[in-house]
């Protein structure tokens, strides 16, 4: 038999999906579009089916969400494919800008979208911990107790082996409910100039631009970081495009080096731990801020007690509540001070949604607001939740700020109280979450403080002017402590979010780095380009379903979708880099952890 192209395939098929959907036919119902390609895809038939939809046309449409990019435009349509050639389900692509799309996880504001995690430090816990219940950046829905629980005592434990193996259960507990769907494990595909030195390939694609020179530094470097900041604000900051900017901008206790990513002393000339590795203590260098204002151990704890405030509603909280002895007890008793406040004043939807969480929250303080609400309340649901957290609260004692573990000792002397041995701490004190804040410019700006004009920073570039849907311009910092070392004279930073447009501004020499290139030039760019890089970096390319959105709540129906996928396809012939096909969270390379892998119940992919 002579093979029949792919084109008329997929036309074949849609002519006989819509015959068979026809009033002139004798069934009605649309079955599943030919025999099933494999296990994987019989089972994923099956779980539909015991999932209640018995046929392909009994399912809704289903609508899965994208940020701008032609990279994402076609994985998309691939694995729209899938679904409809393997389980005859009908999907609705939709992109928009990178401020929206963020919104729209925040808000849960989708059925399917499109996600990827880059580690934010080396460890496995920066994968397994995102889609705990406090998580900012879970943004699924899904929330399980005991996987909670799996990933606070592997925080709480000071074994390495023994912390992994419970971080290895979490997941496996996260591939069993599947709130995700694991695609692959990315590869960096970047562009650099030969004149540019100081960039590296390394695990995160994080290029610290304090290093960074192109040619003898007068001539700005041109840096795209693929879309508009959604703020520069380091407590309220969540994506890459914002972090490549902010580490010029900002500067932590500890630094990225430039090519191991190992953290090395920034702000902080040395430190010392404890003998228990639980209390850290950090010695300033004399540093100010562009403002002319020597940095503090005061602007730490400033930021960081910041960073923790419910009211503030940072999605990467708990990064670091979750370190700091008393951070989330603080963070739970004021989420219940904010939640009691206003309780009256919401609807009785969310009124009984928010008091299910208050058991876990309240403290002793609560107890008599707790009583007034409980006896005026006539939902039943809502008055049992109280109920509840009225029995739970005088058990607790109350956490003030003062009593997270982040102190100023003097003015160059920080202490840090951990609540149990935490090995990456020094990676996270590199972070932006854990950045010093300037209280002055946030107290006098508010939500504009980091416009330029208003803009207090004291990393080794400044902010000299942010174009909308264009580019932000960044200056040497003269007031830098190290600007000594700093020898390029200003940044450019591309807003670019099309892949191509910044792909043909790379070739015309309107641009110095790219940090993604066209799918379709991925073959011949690896065939020797001296200006591309690919290297494997842990990051790992899901997609995520809203639980609380019907039908996805069904764990039956997300295994299902999940199944349907050829991952080898999608890495061989739409992504062709090198990209290895992802059946768990957690990437590989992570010395002394193994995920527990997703694959059907016959044991293949």
């Amino acid at each position: 038999m002579i093979p029949m192209p792919p084109t008329s395939r997929a036309l074949f098929l849609s002519l006989a999906l819509l015959l068979a959907a026809s009033p002139g036919c004798s069934k009605r119902k649309t079955a599943w579009p030919g025999p099933a390609a494999n296990a994987a895809v019989e089972e994923a038939r099956k779980l539909l089916t015991e999932a209640g939809f018995e046929f392909a046309n009994d399912f809704p449409e289903v609508e899965l969400l994208y940020n701008t990019n032609e990279g994402h435009k076609k994985i998309a349509a691939a694995v729209q494919e899938m679904w409809r050639k393997n389980l005859g389900i009908e999907v609705k692509l939709r992109n928009t800008e990178w401020k929206v799309y963020l919104e729209k996880l925040t808000k849960l504001d989708y059925q399917v979208a499109r996600r990827g995690w880059i580690g934010d430090y080396p460890d496995p816990n920066t994968f397994v911990d995102l889609f705990t219940s406090q998580s900012g950046n879970s943004n699924t829905g899904w929330s399980n107790a005991a996987f909670d629980a799996k990933v606070e005592e592997a925080r709480r434990t000071r074994d390495p082996k023994a912390r992994l193996e419970l971080l290895g259960k979490a997941e496996a507990m996260l591939m069993e409910d599947l709130p995700i769907i694991p695609l692959y494990f990315y590869v960096s595909q970047s562009m650099w100039r030969s004149e540019v030195k100081g960039l590296h390939d390394n695990h995160l694609n994080v290029h610290p631009i304090k290093d960074v020179v192109l040619g003898d530094g007068t001539k700005p470097f041109v840096m795209n970081v693929g879309a508009e900041p959604q703020t520069l604000d380091p407590n309220l900051q969540r994506g890459q495009p914002e972090h490549r900017i902010n580490i010029a901008l900002f500067e932590g206790l500890t630094a990225y080096h430039p090519k191991t990513l190992e953290p090395q002393p920034a702000l902080a000339e040395r430190w010392t731990l404890s003998e228990d590795s639980k209390t850290w203590t950090f010695h300033l260098r004399d540093a100010k801020w562009t403002n002319g204002r020597a940095v503090t151990a005061h602007d730490f704890v400033y930021g960081w007690r910041r960073q923790i405030n419910p009211a503030l509603g940072s999605d990467y909280a708990h990064i670091v509540m979750d370190f700091l002895k008393n951070g989330k007890a603080y963070y739970d008793g004021a989420a219940a001070d904010g939640t009691l406040t206003e309780f009256e004043k919401l609807a009785p939807e969310k009124r009984q949604e928010a008091a299910r969480d208050l058991p876990a929250q309240v403290q002793a303080r609560h107890a008599a607001r707790l009583k007034t609400l409980h006896e005026s309340e006539t939902d039943a649901a809502t008055k049992a939740s109280l109920a509840r957290a009225l029995e739970e609260a005088p058990k607790r004692k109350d956490v003030p700020v003062e009593e997270v573990g982040v102190r100023a000792v003097d003015d160059r002397t920080l202490g840090v109280d951990l609540e149990s041995p935490t090995p990456f701490f020094l990676h996270l004190a590199a972070f932006f979450t854990y950045f010093p804040i300037p209280r002055e410019a946030v107290e006098k700006h508010g939500d504009k403080w980091t416009r330029p004009e208003n803009i207090v920073t004291n990393g080794p570039f400044r902010l000299k002017e942010w174009v909308p849907q264009s580019h932000l311009l960044a200056e040497r910092n003269p007031a830098y402590w190290d600007a000594a070392q700093v020898r390029q004279q200003q940044v450019r930073f591309l807003t670019q979010d099309n892949v191509n447009t910044a792909y043909n501004m790379f070739r015309a020499g309107q641009c110095d780095y790219i940090d993604t290139v066209p799918l379709e030039f991925v073959d011949k760019l690896r065939g020797g380009d001296p200006d591309f890089h690919s290297a494997p970096i842990l990051n790992t390319y899901f997609y995520s379903f809203n639980v609380k959105s019907k039908p996805f709540d069904d764990a039956r129906l997300r295994r299902s979708l999940a199944l349907a996928i050829d991952r080898e396809t999608l890495c061989i012939h739409v992504l062709r880099g090198g990209q290895k096909p992802a059946y768990s969270m957690v990437p590989p390379g992570l010395e002394g952890y193994t995920s527990p892998t997703f694959t059907s119940k016959t044991g293949s992919p």
